[in-house]
C-alpha cells in the first residue's frame, strides 16, 4: 500500500489537507512554534492543538472514507450531499491512498488524478 502509513494520524493528531494554492505549489503555515507545509494533495498529520490555526488558514480536515476498489470509491455527489474536499480512500485497485481535491481523486503519492 504505497504511501498509506503517512496518512494515518498518530494518536492526538489529525490529518489535514493543505490549502489549495495551486496544483504543485507548497502551502506553508507556522503555528505553535512549528511550520507545516505540503502540496495540495498531501495529507499532513498535525497535533490537535495546531489544527485550529491551520484550518483558519484554509487547510481542510480529512475524513476517512474507508477502502476498496476503484469502482467502489465514493461518488462526488453522495446521498448525504457533496463529497467533502479532503475525503481519503485506500484504493486497492491501484494500491494507493487517494484524496478528493474537490474536483477529482488524486494519488497521495504522486498528486496525479487517478
Amino acid at each position: 500500500m504505497a504511501g498509506y502509513n503517512a496518512f494515518v494520524p498518530s494518536p492526538g493528531n489529525v490529518g489535514l489537507l493543505p490549502a489549495p494554492v495551486g496544483s504543485l505549489v507548497t502551502s506553508s503555515v507556522s503555528t505553535g512554534g512549528a511550520t507545516y507545509s505540503g502540496l495540495p494533495y498531501q495529507v499532513i498529520s498535525v497535533p490537535l492543538a495546531d489544527a485550529g490555526p491551520l484550518v483558519a488558514s484554509g487547510w481542510t480536515p480529512c475524513q476517512d472514507f474507508g477502502s476498496g476498489t476503484t469502482a467502489q470509491r465514493p461518488a462526488a455527489a453522495t446521498t448525504a450531499g457533496q463529497l467533502p474536499r479532503g475525503a481519503t480512500y485506500q484504493d486497492s485497485t491501484i494500491s494507493d491512498r487517494v484524496v478528493w481535491d474537490g474536483s477529482v481523486w488524486r494519488s497521495t503519492t504522486t498528486g496525479r488524478a487517478v
